[in-house]
């Protein structure tokens, strides 16, 4: 969602130098590096989540045992992946959202400014929409 609402603000941009960052080329090479993250992000809460038995309720939990990947957990991802990232994009959502109520005051043909404005409206949406899940964390 991050990375379309960027392309989103990118493409409805008034600087021309901008608006090349927003191709397809560039879409896929981020995407293989945002994958490729996830992934190695994820592999240490694979090896360092145990299942640990409470002994006075005798309920099995799954908790962390490193105390660096609590640290991580906590400062890292919790206020800059978890946190940081949608509020940026909630940003990035409200720019492409100007961007595209500029563009009647260009010289952009007709169709494009409307499927600009219905595709930033869509975009715009789910930014809000994920931003409301995200709220209470």
């Amino acid at each position: 969602l991050c990375l379309a609402i960027l392309d989103q603000y990118f493409a409805t941009s008034i600087r021309q130098r901008w608006q090349q960052w927003a191709n397809i080329k560039l879409a896929h090479r981020l995407m293989t590096i945002v994958i490729i993250f996830w992934l190695f992000h994820s592999i240490p809460y694979f090896i360092y989540y145990t299942h640990i038995t409470s002994s006075s309720t005798n309920q099995t939990l799954c908790q962390m045992t490193n105390p660096i990947l609590i640290n991580y957990f906590t400062y890292v991802y919790l206020l800059t992946l978890s946190n940081l990232i949608p509020m940026l994009t909630v940003i990035f959502g409200l720019l492409a959202f100007l961007n595209v109520r500029n563009t009647a005051y260009r010289t952009v043909p007709v169709v494009r400014r409307e499927l600009d404005k219905q595709l930033t409206a869509m975009v715009l949406i789910q930014v809000l929409i994920s931003f409301c899940t995200f709220l209470p964390y």
